[in-house]
């Protein structure tokens, strides 16, 4: 999803960003924690408020089996 915000898809008539923030509360402080830690050239900042787990380990990550469908 990042890779397509950046790219301009869903931007609408914003355009194409130049920096993305990730944002997250709770269980979504924890998901953007993990998604930055393993992938680190996603964000340009983070924002996270609440269960950030520290470092976020990225066994425990894939360990939730989260998927996003590539359709």
């Amino acid at each position: 999803m990042t890779t397509l915000v950046r790219s301009g898809k869903y931007t609408g008539t914003l355009g194409t960003p130049s920096k993305v923030v990730h944002a997250g509360h709770s269980f979504g402080s924890f998901l953007s924690n993990s998604l930055i830690t393993t992938t680190r050239a996603l964000s340009d900042a983070a924002i996270l408020i609440g269960l950030t787990c520290g470092a976020a380990s990225p066994t425990f990550f894939e360990a939730w089996g989260l998927r996003i469908p590539l359709d």
